[in-house]
């Protein structure tokens, strides 16, 4: 995804905060050519914008601007005619029914105006700049996204992403699959729109994901959250990049206490441990201090800081971002966590992974590979 400072830089880079939304008063018009009006061919977007069967897609480009149009990042970028310098472009649409198979809190929250740094890079993963034939597909090729992503095809339409680009318990696995459709793909005047069965996550193959295993116990320590981010050796890259790109957070990390907010159990923070950016690819450290970088490192460093949980196994958590988190088989999503401290405010885990915050949503078990943790939980819960 990320293959350097440059690389992250242009997918974090765009609108800060949203916009009021304003709803489209007309009505979707869709040809089987695409985007028609008036027998001429229209842009990406509004070819996806035209389809009933992408309606929810487009709301997610939607949600990011303002005055009936999706943010300037995409609508200038892939759908001003005035602007269209003649750069094709392929898009991966999820079908409504694709978006419909993940927990509804997962689209709702990529909707709100703080996760927008999240929704950027997924919106961009779906997005290849080039005009792909059938030809492409099979090729063994591997296509650089908007986002800097990569993706790649197999002949029966699979789609996979960031193939080899990081260290994982996990295999690669299909993520999506290319809908066959007598009209497809959908063209374009700027290139071309396949409907896919699935959400493309180029987050946690960019991250990698742990194996399973014993939760650890707890060890208690005195201080707070900010104190153990300042002495403990094994979070020095966690705490040097909060110094660099979120200072504030340190402090918040210091001071909130969920019991003097009314709570009766501590809250936790779940922290990546230097194994979790070691994992990275060479140059996403970098990348991550980079300023323009700033609003996704921060969504993603900050992402772990949960007031919400059960008590039973599997817990399920919530972020403050407002996205649930699994935590089970001794992983939070699909990073293991290796070491669990309570201090005076809260409860810090050492995780091995930075969390993608759409696991397990993402996932399409009925296409992992063998041996894989989905696969073993699927087998599982169909005996």
């Amino acid at each position: 995804m990320f293959g350097s400072a440059q690389s992250l830089a242009l997918l974090c880079a765009g609108a800060l905060s949203f916009g009021s939304v304003m709803a489209q008063d007309s009505k979707p018009q869709y040809g089987q050519n695409g985007g028609e009006q008036g027998g001429q061919l229209q842009p990406v977007l509004t070819t996806i914008s035209q389809d009933p069967d992408l309606s929810m897609f487009y709301s997610l480009f939607f949600k990011t601007g303002f005055m009936g149009k999706p943010g300037p990042m995409f609508e200038e970028r892939f759908n001003d005619p005035r602007r269209l310098d003649g750069t094709k472009y392929t898009v991966f649409a999820p079908t409504n029914q694709a978006l419909q198979k993940l927990p509804s809190t997962v689209i709702e929250q990529l909707q709100e105006p703080a996760s927008f740094p999240l929704l950027e890079q997924i919106l961009y993963t779906h997005v290849i700049q080039a005009d792909l034939r059938a030809q492409d597909f099979g090729s063994n090729k591997q296509f650089r996204t908007a986002g800097q992503s990569t993706l790649g095809f197999d002949r029966s339409g699979c789609v996979t992403s960031n193939a080899g680009l990081t260290r994982t318990a996990a295999p690669q696995y299909c993520q999506a699959r290319i809908v066959n459709q007598r009209n497809s793909p959908l063209r374009a005047s700027n290139g071309a729109v396949y409907k896919i069965d699935g959400l493309i996550d180029g987050l946690i193959t960019f991250f990698g994901e742990d194996a399973g295993g014993r939760m650890p116990s707890i060890s208690y320590e005195s201080g707070t959250v900010q104190d153990v981010l300042a002495r403990d050796s094994e979070l020095s890259t966690l705490n040097r990049l909060y110094t660099d790109i979120a200072p504030s957070y340190l402090v918040r990390l210091g001071l909130y206490d969920a019991d003097r907010q009314g709570g009766k159990k501590k809250w936790i923070y779940l922290a990546p441990s230097n194994t979790a950016f070691e994992a990275l690819p060479q140059g996403a450290m970098e990348a991550m201090m980079a300023p323009a970088t700033n609003p996704f490192s921060s969504f993603t460093l900050g992402f772990g800081l949960v007031n919400n949980y059960s008590q039973r196994m599997p817990m399920q958590a919530t972020s403050t971002t407002g996205f649930n988190i699994t935590i089970a088989d001794g992983k939070v999503n699909n990073a293991r966590v290796e070491k669990k401290t309570c201090v005076d405010n809260a409860c810090i885990w050492h995780i091995g992974r930075l969390i993608d915050p759409v696991y397990p949503a993402s996932y399409r078990p009925q296409a992992a590979a063998f041996g894989s943790y989905r696969q073993q939980k699927d087998s599982k819960q169909s005996r």
